[in-house]
């Protein structure tokens, strides 16, 4: 760091040599560049941040006109189901012998690293919801790069809708943090949820920026790196804590955010607090042939979906054949996914389970919840 630079110059120097991605460096030196020394001293450093700007600049508008290039033979899974939920570890870490004991599948398990040469795929029927479930080959250090198939293996991970990572408990932080840098470098992010950051291009000039009271940074140094990003008309939505890296995770297109669950397959039950390298902490569970159901009721709930039973007046639910719908379905919803023309011609809806009481008539918005029985006038 440079003489009579403060804490705030070093810090976005920190961040700079951090930076994963080119967007997250870019963002980084137009932090540094807000934050240098103004006096004539620090002129030759001022100049050299400018320098790298303009080169990586040049370098992302370059990679825009590029065609992707291949990266071999394909792993990827086509989805089925109410949801597909891919399985990850180490080799060994057991995920062959949770997927047999939680489904339908007869994998096979050995006591040796990378049973597992290709991804294999099972179903978990969780009370009448068909959940896929994918097992991936074992990642190592180095899987990013390409070691050990790793890119293909990462591909699935990517276009799954959630993850359960399978651990050892006596190595369950240091086998995560594989995990994690691994995923990271190639932009997925396990345990995190997307940025609540909204930017959208606009026909009017400028750039309008809404929730400045969350910037990190100062409004000047927002607006240059969006302009570096030839962003010049532009609406920015921010509604949480936000530094440039933070910005620079919701324009790069490449970053998905996948919803996390860690499965301890073997150890004493012996919880440890496990957390991702944000701090977060990483929701666990211990499996065992005693809390088998409960595995199942973690996994399922990945997918932050609900079960809803639907009859007719007079007659009973089938209990055996739900409708899977995603978190805060509305009734009038429902009944269009029921028929096209069935909200139209519907009555009212009776509701048992999250009512105020049982066949309790409800509004039109109500929102149905996990378990919710939906008797249905029209």
């Amino acid at each position: 760091m440079p003489s009579n630079a403060d804490y705030k110059y070093g810090a976005s120097e920190k961040k700079f040599h951090e930076a994963k991605t080119d967007i997250e460096k870019l963002a980084a030196l137009q932090e540094m560049k807000s934050t240098a020394p103004k006096h004539k001293g620090a002129e030759k450093l001022r100049a050299e941040i400018t320098k790298k700007i303009a080169a990586l600049k040049k370098k992302l508008e370059k990679q825009k006109t590029q065609p992707k290039a291949g990266s071999g033979y394909s792993m990827n899974v086509r989805k089925e189901g109410n949801g597909q939920i891919v399985f990850i570890g180490l080799p060994n870490s057991g995920k062959s012998f949770l997927i047999n004991k939680i489904s339908n599948a007869s994998l096979a398990v050995g006591n040796y690293e990378f049973t597992t040469t290709k991804p294999e795929v099972a179903t978990l029927d969780y009370k009448g919801a068909m959940i896929q479930l994918v097992e991936c080959p074992g990642i190592i250090k180095g899987s990013s790069k390409g070691k050990a198939n790793g890119m293909q293996i990462l591909s699935v991970v990517r276009n799954a809708d959630a993850v359960v990572v399978v651990l050892e408990e006596e190595k369950a932080q240091k086998q995560l943090n594989v995990l994690l840098k691994e995923t990271n470098a190639v932009n997925i992010r396990l345990n995190q949820k997307k940025p609540l950051i909204k930017i959208t291009l606009s026909e009017f000039p400028g750039i309008n920026i809404a929730g400045k009271k969350f910037l990190k940074v100062k409004e000047e140094t927002l607006i240059d790196f969006l302009k570096s990003m030839s962003l010049q008309n532009c609406n920015v939505i921010i509604n949480e804590k936000a530094d440039l890296k933070k910005i620079s995770e919701v324009l790069d297109s490449r970053m998905v955010y996948k919803k996390t669950l860690a499965v301890i397959t073997k150890g004493t039950e012996k919880k440890t607090e496990l957390k991702d390298f944000e701090g977060k902490e990483v929701k666990q569970i211990s499996f065992s042939k005693e809390n088998t159901e409960e595995v199942k009721k973690e996994i399922f709930s990945l997918l932050e979906k609900i079960l809803v039973y639907t009859r007719k007046p007079g007659e009973k639910e089938n209990l055996k054949e739900p409708l899977v719908l995603h978190k805060g379905i509305t009734v009038k919803q429902v009944a269009g996914i029921l028929h096209r023309d069935f909200a139209e011609k519907l009555k009212y809806v009776k509701v048992w389970g999250s009512s105020a009481f049982p066949g309790q008539r409800v509004s039109w918005n109500f929102q149905l919840k996990d378990g919710d029985i939906m008797e249905v006038y029209s």
